[in-house]
């Protein structure tokens, strides 16, 4: 059956493009294929007896939706997700010194020197 949907936020009501449409198999979980929605928070996709729908955007829960065909092109539901907070009690930031470039300089002039002898044999 062919599903078409957008995806939006449970709180603001905004879609959410680039959330990922996942087609799995019942049972194993196996991941069959997917989409992942548009600029207006918007997919298509198709999903065949035995198969279910997992949605999922970073920095929101995962839905696993109860789908219904769509009988026609303008047959769009909407899947609002929630955000989901994590506390974080602390977090460290760290910095490194100033690294020495010259090894990767050494590396590049190495690969441009190889590449121009190549071309020139």
């Amino acid at each position: 059956m062919t599903i078409r949907g957008r995806i939006t936020d449970a709180g603001s009501g905004q879609t959410l493009p680039g959330a990922t449409v996942a087609v799995r198999t019942m049972g194993t979980d196996a991941l069959i294929g997917g989409t992942i929605t548009d600029a207006s928070g918007y997919f298509t996709t198709i999903v065949n007896d035995g198969q279910y729908v997992v949605l999922s955007f970073i920095g929101y829960r995962t839905l696993v939706p109860i789908l219904r065909a769509s009988t026609s092109a303008t047959d769009v539901a909407t899947y609002a997700m929630e955000r989901d907070t994590v506390n974080v009690p602390e977090v460290v930031v760290t910095a490194l010194a100033k690294k020495d470039m010259r090894p990767l300089i050494l590396a590049v002039v190495a690969a441009a020197l190889l590449a121009w002898w190549l071309i020139k044999e």
